[in-house]
């Protein structure tokens, strides 16, 4: 489930010059140069907006720069990734490996209660990430905005009981509530109506910040790049490519594609791949 993971080799990323406007707003906050009370950003969008790429993306740059504490990636299509299960194990193990001075922390919470991973999920949040990282918190390490505190869970409406993905987003907003948690979590969803009411419900709407990846990003001027740079690729590459017309696809061609995109990059990937 991990953004680096192996099982995910080759997972979508957002193309060259694309995606900018988002990206910067993402990092924006993620910097704490915006939305400051916000701990939670929630991004949707329909199937194919590229909310998995973004998140790739968001992730690798974050990690770059040692911003990124945890990923967790659903996939309805992986029974290891499609349940809430190995969610908080994965997200723990991630911090002892980026705060080690908590892994002892951690690692005697799991000592003290063999079974925690069988526990709720709210008592999975509160021994496993709440409780360790308060020393760390109380000592100021989270006072710098580029210390790492980010946890990404992609694909939230890919587990697969819509009241687990409900209460995944109303454990991770009652902790910070109750407990503060020097956290901050970018979520990525479609926006399913039972997701939609969660983040419009109790103590989500106070903390959360929405992005929708929707036509005031301008995806279509994205697309247009992407499958410009992407057709250039086949000329210079293909292996009939002395058979391609140096002015193949007509710019004609090229808007019909974009307006069949509809604003939907899987729309365009599909394309080329054919």
């Amino acid at each position: 489930a991990f953004h680096n993971s192996d099982e995910r080799f080759d997972p979508p990323k957002c193309h060259s010059n694309t995606r900018s406007a988002v990206l910067t707003k993402i990092m924006k906050w993620i910097k704490r140069e915006e939305d400051l009370e916000a701990c939670i950003m929630w991004m949707h969008g329909p199937a194919g907006a590229g909310k998995s790429a973004i998140a790739q993306t968001i992730a690798e740059m974050c990690d770059e720069e040692m911003l990124l504490l945890a990923s967790f990636f659903f996939s309805r299509n992986d029974p290891s990734r499609s349940s809430v299960k190995p969610l908080i194990a994965t997200i723990a193990y991630q911090i002892t490996l980026n705060l080690p001075d908590i892994r002892n922390n951690i690692l005697g919470a799991i000592d003290r209660d063999p079974l925690i991973f069988s526990k709720s999920l709210a008592v999975q949040v509160k021994c496993l990430i709440v409780a360790p990282l308060q020393q760390l918190a109380e000592g100021g390490f989270f006072k710098e905005p580029t210390c790492p505190r980010l946890i990404i869970i992609d694909g939230l409406d890919e587990c697969s009981d819509p009241k687990v993905q409900q209460n995944i987003v109303d454990v991770l907003a009652n902790a910070q509530r109750q407990h503060q948690l020097p956290l901050i979590f970018l979520i990525s969803s479609r926006p399913d109506q039972h997701i939609s009411l969660a983040f419009s419900t109790g103590v989500l709407p106070s903390v959360t910040v929405r992005m929708a990846l929707d036509e005031s990003y301008r995806p279509e001027e994205d697309i247009r790049l992407f499958l410009t740079d992407k057709f250039q690729e086949i000329k210079s590459t293909h292996r009939l490519r002395s058979y391609i017309p140096p002015n193949w696809p007509l710019p004609a061609v090229l808007d019909q594609l974009v307006g069949k995109s509809s604003g939907q990059f899987i729309y365009a990937s599909t394309v080329i791949h054919y």
